[in-house]
């Protein structure tokens, strides 16, 4: 069924929630990526996890850092990570997953399940599907540490055909970083560079030199702070019971139409609870047609 009212009517003043983190720190071995996602962790504070696909190396700086550790060992099921990440929100900060790359091109990841068949990927994208949802959901900062290698092209010149390196290339899907809102590429002197971002705070192109991990940090943590805290968990709980309560045939509409609209409950901004609460009533009116007999 269609919604029941024009989505123009939920037009309203722009207002920035406080975010959660969703980073990504790409470089080859030996860049300094776990290292890095444990400062930045850190500085975000609370309970950390971190999920390990690199053979323990984590805990190399059990010294340094308190987290609590995940090894994973194959297969590297994306749809599997997605539900642990959504699991995990519940009861840690910040989960670091190092590495992303092997729920990609590992056992039993991605392209595992793609099978190298085009018509494989009627079962991988799905799968990856799952996973990003997992990201996206999870009620926690997230840190995802992702290998790169030097990409390579063959082109022409002068008749001949040479190989030319192109840069370095993140082993993972190209279109992930569409759905974070930070992206750092790290090289082997361990400099951090802004590759991506949604914040004038971390802009493009910025480096952060080896040693200053902590003032990306810094930074990061106070623009994902600085916008207008989620609406309390009782408000949240309460729509998302009205929402369910919903007859079937209704409920699917209604909340898509929620997420479309407002974005994830869970992220509700204190300033749009009005309107969640508009939304969910004329919903609710649709499914509980009024009795013309009953007067």
């Amino acid at each position: 069924m269609s919604a029941p009212r024009s989505r123009l009517t939920m037009a309203a003043p722009a207002v920035r929630p406080a975010l959660h983190a969703r980073a990504i720190l790409s470089g080859p071995p030996g860049a300094g990526k776990t290292r890095s996602a444990l400062i930045i962790a850190q500085t975000l504070g609370g309970k950390i996890l971190m999920v390990d696909t690199e053979k323990e190396s984590a805990l190399t700086y059990a010294d340094d850092f308190e987290f609590d550790h995940l090894r994973w060992a194959p297969p590297f099921d994306p749809r599997e990570l997605g539900r642990m990440l959504i699991e995990a929100g519940q009861n840690y900060d910040v989960v670091i997953v190092d590495s992303l790359s092997h729920f990609w091109r590992g056992e039993g990841g991605v392209l595992d399940i793609a099978g190298g068949k085009y018509t494989g990927w009627a079962d991988a994208r799905p799968a990856h599907a799952d996973m990003v949802e997992g990201i996206l959901g999870c009620q926690a900062h997230i840190i995802l540490c992702v290998r790169s290698k030097v990409a390579h092209e063959q082109v022409q010149e002068g008749g001949k055909w040479v190989v030319k390196k192109l840069g370095m290339q993140s082993i993972t899907d190209d279109d992930l970083e569409y759905e974070i809102n930070v992206s750092l590429s790290m090289d082997m002197d361990h400099s951090m560079t802004v590759a991506k971002s949604r914040s004038v705070a971390v802009p493009v192109g910025r480096t952060f030199k080896a040693g200053h991990a902590e003032d990306f940090a810094n930074a990061y943590a106070e623009w994902l702070a600085g916008g207008e805290p989620p609406a309390d968990k009782e408000t949240i709980d309460g729509l998302l019971a009205r929402l369910n309560a919903l007859p079937e045939e209704h409920r699917k509409g209604a909340k898509q139409e929620f997420m479309a609209q407002l974005g994830r409950p869970e992220t509700l901004p204190t300033a749009r609870v009005k309107d969640a609460d508009a939304l969910v009533t004329a919903w609710e009116a649709v499914a509980t047609p009024i009795d013309e007999g009953a007067a």
